[in-house]
């Protein structure tokens, strides 16, 4: 594959969302309550349909992929879409409030070829393709304070999305799942550290 340079371009986008007829995750991702899960998975969708972005599920068939959406409570939200392609490319996504309704600014990173490859092995050695599982909310649990973090992946017509709450290094469930979660942000070009992520 040619690699390529850096290139950045921004756009502001307001609309009105438009979530997928099937929605964007599957059902029990977030959470075991039905209620609970259905108003969470509509609510993360929301911020999707705000950017415009497909249902991966959809597109499985499609080239290998990689979503991460992170939305602290207090903060805006981020959306990193991360596509193989001849040339791979990230569609970064910068909500402009704490509601989707306040608009999204788009962003295309161009990766080069070694940015792709290391971010690839670093999602193999994550188990996100195998033993890593999924860890919805037990049904005695809401979550009023911290953040939801959702992985997608699609890879050879497969499908698969893993979610976390407030991740944590130090938790050994958490510990490869935020890896892969940072590593997508630093390579869209956020430049954290741990104090600022929850």
């Amino acid at each position: 594959m040619a690699c390529t340079t850096l290139a950045l371009m921004g756009v502001l986008i307001l609309n009105q969302a438009v979530i997928p007829s099937e929605g964007y995750f599957p059902s029990g991702l977030f959470h075991e309550d039905p209620q609970w899960d259905a108003a969470t998975s509509e609510t993360v969708g929301e911020y999707l349909a705000a950017a415009e972005e497909v249902s991966l599920r959809e597109e499985a068939s499609g080239l290998e992929t990689y979503r991460l959406t992170w939305l602290p409570n207090f903060d805006p939200g981020v959306m990193v879409r991360i596509t193989d392609s001849r040339h791979s490319k990230a569609r970064v996504v910068r909500y402009s409030g704490l509601s989707p309704e306040e608009g999204v600014t788009v962003t295309t990173v161009h990766l080069d070829c070694e940015e792709w490859e290391a971010l690839r092995a670093q999602i193999d050695d994550s188990k996100f393709w195998g033993a890593m599982e999924n860890r919805p909310l037990p049904k005695d649990q809401i979550v009023i304070d911290g953040s939801f973090w959702v992985l997608e992946g699609v890879r050879d017509g497969n499908y698969k999305a893993v979610q976390r709450v407030f991740p944590r290094r130090e938790r050994e469930e958490d510990a490869d799942f935020l890896e892969v979660g940072l590593a997508i942000l630093r390579m869209a070009g956020f430049d954290l550290d741990l104090d600022e992520v929850y």
